[in-house]
């Protein structure tokens, strides 16, 4: 219909409705047309629940107070792989939780002034350790025993040192940590036992070369394996023992890249390269044969048959976040320039908007296959903002951040997607931390007999 129709000039006060329909019309017209053409859907925000809007919490505090959690209750009822530990600002402070992802059950773990972060639990599950900043900005590692409901400070690092984030060696009786220089990168990694005599309790430190520095690193307890190179240029991987005083020499013939993971049996690692570009793609490093490849080259991205994931994926590309599923066969990762995290490992936001979706922006789970033919891929999510997935260790579910509170996108939640469960490229997702504050930093407890990293 027209304005210049013959029932449009009857009712002439009809004419702005008409026209704002034909503009509706145009503009879903729009949306329609796109670079490529999917067989399958996978899930869209425009199907993800809405979420409350809710009234604001009390803003946490920017400086922390002094560190004094008091001793709690041992939580009683805790179902490993089932438990997820977590921070939140849900009270008006940032401290840590639990949650059990079938009853919904809430444990609080800390309830002081500090800024708590970080939460890495033990290989058997009755510590968690976990980073503290208090009044004065320093970030110490403390560890609760869910065992006796008692707090513990462990390190009593001063400026210029820190601590980012930690993990536990195999036997659960030493946790490994870097010590934060500034610009996030790292002189070294120093061991910490869990005795309570500091400075004694510090073992011999894991230090690269002369001059050079600890882009990343990742451990599974047993290997560690870290991006090493100078403060100007290109990283090398480095792989060792995870014992105190090993050397992180850099080999020139190792692959260049950052960003590394290392799978849970520790023969294979994920990392991000060439570190010194606008396409930035997943690379698999085999340790036992020095050989890597890539997972996503444009002439070897097969079609995923659930996804209906095209062959190949257009324009720049940023695949971080990496997480290996238990089996050391697939990783999830994130794709996209959203997505980012900050130094506490929440949802690195400001007042400009998200980044526009490049149409396959998301949490993906690919096989670490060197052939593509044998390699599959599916996308689990699309949006602009996921980022740090976290796989169950049973290898059914993965918890993740994403800003999905209007009107505020800087206020993430935790959501789990599941990997293997879906109908039509659709996976089943659901909001786990229901809009109650800001969460982030999600770690699951462990299986018996099983360890992790504590990413």
């Amino acid at each position: 219909m027209t304005a210049s129709s013959p029932r449009s000039a009857a009712r002439p006060h009809r004419a702005p409705r008409a026209r704002l329909l034909v503009l509706l019309a145009l503009l879903v017209s729009l949306a329609a047309c796109g670079p490529f053409v999917r067989t399958a859907t996978p899930v869209v925000e425009s199907v993800l629940p809405t979420p409350t809007v809710r009234p604001k919490v009390t803003p946490p505090p920017t400086v922390a107070g002094p560190p004094a959690p008091t001793p709690i209750a041992p939580p009683v009822g805790l179902a490993p792989g089932r438990t997820l530990a977590f921070v939140s600002d849900r009270d008006g402070q940032i401290d840590l939780w639990l949650t059990d992802i079938t009853t919904g059950q809430l444990w609080r773990l800390t309830n002081d002034q500090a800024i708590e972060s970080f939460p890495v639990w033990s290989p058997d599950g009755t510590m968690i350790a976990y980073v503290v900043e208090d009044q004065h900005e320093n970030r110490n590692l403390w560890v609760l025993d869910l065992r006796t409901g008692i707090h513990r400070q462990l390190t009593y690092e001063q400026p210029p040192f820190d601590v980012r984030r930690a993990a536990w060696l195999r036997g659960g009786r030493a946790l490994i940590y870097d010590t934060g220089k500034p610009f996030d990168r790292r002189p070294e990694l120093r061991v910490v036992t869990l005795d309570n005599n500091w400075p004694q309790n510090i073992l011999a430190p894991l230090l690269p070369d002369n001059g050079s520095i600890i882009w990343d690193w990742s451990t599974n307890g047993e290997t560690v394996i870290c991006a090493v190179g100078p403060q100007l240029g290109e990283p090398h991987i480095v792989t060792a023992d995870a014992v105190p005083g090993a050397s992180l020499h850099p080999d020139p013939a190792a692959p260049v890249g950052f960003a590394v993971e290392l799978s849970p049996d520790g023969q294979y690692a994920t990392y991000s390269a060439p570190p010194l570009s606008d396409d930035q793609t997943a690379w698999i490093y085999d340790l036992a044969t020095g050989q890597s490849w890539s997972l996503n080259d444009r002439a070897q991205n097969p079609v995923s048959p659930a996804a209906g994931t095209p062959e190949a994926v257009p324009g720049r590309r940023y695949e971080h976040d990496f997480a290996w599923l238990p089996d050391s066969q697939r990783l999830v990762f994130v794709h996209g320039a959203g997505g980012v995290t900050d130094g506490q490992g929440r949802l690195k936001s400001d007042n400009s908007p998200p980044p526009q979706p490049d149409g396959y922006v998301g949490l993906w789970v690919t096989d670490r296959a060197q052939k593509p033919e044998n390699r599959l891929r599916l996308w689990l999510t699309t949006g602009t903002t996921d980022a740090a997935p976290r796989p169950s260790p049973d290898g059914r579910w993965i918890a993740y951040l994403s800003a999905a509170q209007p009107p505020d996108p800087a206020i993430s939640n935790i959501w789990l997607v599941a990997v293997d469960a879906e109908s039509d490229g659709i996976h089943a997702l659901r909001n786990l931390t229901g809009d109650h504050g800001n969460n982030w930093s999600p770690a699951w407890m462990p299986l018996p007999n099983v360890g992790g990293n504590g990413r």
